[in-house]
């Protein structure tokens, strides 16, 4: 169902909130049949003012996209091949992560990026 979010009187989209009962994760999925393009964010709530370390925040990010198997390309070389874009950033309380692809390879692409904060 769509929520009731403030927003502009000409902003035509769908919205819906999912909550992931496992983990708590809270998602806005925003739906807008006019657009070729889809994308994704996870912010999560820690960024470089919570570093044990100073710098490790901004080295997990950049670590995450590293992947966990023996092509350690992975993800960068199918996003390209996707004709998509990627990219991070931390901040003080939150890193973000987040990607852009043609819309008929969003499905594909979500569970790819969802295995980076599901391992």
């Amino acid at each position: 169902d769509d929520q009731n979010f403030l927003r502009p009187k000409l902003d035509f989209r769908k919205y819906r909130v999912i909550e992931l009962i496992e983990n708590g994760v809270i998602g806005i999925l925003a739906s807008d049949k006019a657009c070729e393009e889809a994308a994704c964010c996870v912010a999560v709530n820690v960024g470089n003012w919570y570093d044990p370390i100073p710098g490790l925040a901004h080295l997990t990010e950049h670590m995450l996209f590293l992947g966990t198997g023996a092509n350690e390309n992975e993800w960068e070389n199918f996003i390209s091949s996707a004709g998509g874009n990627s990219n991070a950033f931390t901040e003080s309380e939150q890193t973000c992560y987040f990607f852009d692809v043609p819309a008929n390879r969003c499905i594909e692409t979500v569970e790819r990026f969802g295995a980076f904060f599901a391992s």
